[in-house]
């Protein structure tokens, strides 16, 4: 359990100035804290969709206020919940659709390794789906994947179990920061378009597939996931996201069944630099990966589209546009070895780990990954990971919750679903960032780099230890991570701006 020490956030800034100096204030966290696969038999681009079930019944305390002073001590524990779920992944090499239980959803940085030549299919494509065991790979034919289920909205909790953890309503409050003005581009199976949480604020729609009649303009979400993590980032009727006033533009890359190509996110990417001045997108969310485990990014120079796409992702990161990917929900299935899929291994994008929110029961994943119980701040069993002692340029950014998470879901303008993964954790961490990127913009006129978001995200951190007291089934690493805080995180971006703004006084 950590308790560390957090900067207070309370802002009194004048139009002309940098913002106030604050003093300290206590927060009490309550963090408690293969052999590889050979690529040639399955090099998919992964995205999971989950079906859960939430409890009604908060078993935690938190003390709301309107604002964060100085002398303001908040304490806060989360909800619990006990969860199964549906997930399948599209082959490369028979087209098959294989489904299973299973609970997680994307991947980052990871293993130094060449991948081999017929990662590529017959016409060079890369093709990407959703993820399941190796047993049923070869006898299911491709059928859509089960979506999320909607959930009465009276009866689920939505998102306060994730942004009382991170300390994210406080953050809104003291730095007056919801997202307004940003734009963040979600790379997944489309949108719910038609849901209150969204009225106003989808500014485009894109269509990669062949999905809706393959109207390039219609991203309508017939699967649940990309939805449920459009819903995390800015949800703003029935649920609240991270960021509920940021604009956002649904990029269909993921088939309703799960499946996709990388041209299509190769294309998708590329819209966004071309439209990134017109709709001012400022993140771009990606909860999907290829189901491998690097430690390096060296190998994508060789294959012509992961090269493509990383150099997409470096041109987005020089126009400081912060391109978040999930780590991979696959540790358990690669030994426990330290790695993350592609393309989150990629050194230019933001990647994101997953941590459990609450102290709870157990959860079986269709990897074969199991936690028989749950702690607050915990790396989930599934969550891929790589510490910056293994591969400092490559490694995990950080962490947040993504198990389980409650956002909007499909089938009704109102409706909710609730999943599992960093596929969840993703979106956590991309609506953080637009509360940076708005606090910064506001008193600089221009965005920070991905480079300063890390940083602060980062030292405003809270320490996660990986070995002390899981109870799961793989091993760990038995080295320390960060995981998210929302508050401390826009108070590092305040002493920095402070810091330019004393340089530029003193005429450096």
């Amino acid at each position: 359990t950590k308790s560390p020490t957090a900067p207070a956030v309370s802002e009194s800034f004048d139009s002309a100035t940098a913002p106030a100096d604050t003093t300290d204030i206590q927060r009490n966290y309550g963090v408690e804290s293969e052999e590889d696969r050979p690529l040639a038999t399955q090099t998919t681009l992964t995205v999971s969709t989950y079906t859960a079930d939430q409890p009604t019944t908060p078993d935690r305390t938190l003390f709301a206020q309107t604002q964060v002073t100085p002398d303001s001590a908040i304490e806060t524990t989360v909800y619990g919940a006990e969860a199964a779920a549906n997930s399948a992944m599209l082959d490369l090499h028979s087209n098959m659709v294989r489904h299973a239980l299973c609970q997680g959803g994307g991947r980052r940085r990871g293993r130094s390794a060449t991948a081999p030549d017929d990662t590529m299919g017959s016409d060079g494509d890369l093709s990407f789906g959703i993820e399941v065991p190796e047993e049923e790979e070869r006898s299911i034919p491709i059928a859509p994947v089960e979506p999320p289920q909607p959930v009465d909205d009276a009866e689920v909790p939505f998102l306060p179990e994730v942004t009382d953890f991170l300390w994210v309503d406080q953050a809104r409050q003291a730095f007056k920061v919801n997202g307004e003005g940003m734009t963040v581009a979600v790379l997944d199976t489309g949108l719910n378009t038609a849901h209150v949480d969204f009225a106003g604020r989808i500014l485009a729609q894109v269509n990669f597939t062949g999905d809706n009649g393959g109207d390039k303009n219609n991203a309508n979400d017939g699967n649940g996931h990309g939805t449920n993590v459009g819903g995390i980032i800015a949800a703003g009727g029935n649920h609240t996201g991270m960021a509920p006033g940021a604009n956002i533009i649904p990029i269909k890359v993921l088939a309703d069944q799960g499946g996709g190509d990388f041209r299509w996110i190769d294309q998708a990417l590329q819209w966004v630099i071309d439209n990134q001045e017109e709709h001012n997108i400022t993140a771009v969310c990606m909860s999907l990966g290829d189901g491998g485990n690097y430690t390096s990014d060296n190998f994508a120079i060789w294959e012509f589209l992961r090269n493509s796409v990383r150099r997409k992702i470096q041109t987005l990161k020089a126009k400081r546009v912060a391109v978040v990917i999930a780590a991979g929900n696959d540790f358990f299935k690669h030994k426990s070895k330290q790695g993350m899929g592609f393309p989150a291994i990629i050194r230019e994008c933001v990647s994101v780990g997953a941590v459990y929110d609450s102290d709870g029961g157990g959860f079986s994943y269709g990897s074969g990954a199991r936690s028989f119980a749950t702690k607050r701040g915990q790396i989930t069993p599934f969550s891929q990971r790589l510490h910056s002692s293994v591969s400092k340029d490559t490694c995990t950014d950080i962490f947040a919750p993504g198990a389980p998470v409650t956002a909007s879901g499909i089938g009704s303008p109102t409706a909710s679903s609730t999943q599992h993964g960093t596929s969840q954790a993703t979106p956590v961490v991309t609506g953080v960032i637009l509360l940076l990127q708005e606090f910064y913009h506001r008193w600089q006129h221009e965005l920070p780099t991905v480079d300063q978001l890390i940083a602060w995200l980062q030292s405003g951190g809270v320490p996660i230890y990986d070995g002390d007291d899981e109870n799961d089934n793989v091993e760990h690493t038995h080295l320390t991570y960060t995981r998210a805080d929302a508050l401390s995180a826009l108070d590092a971006a305040r002493r920095a701006i402070q810091a330019k703004e004393l340089a530029k006084a003193m005429g450096g």
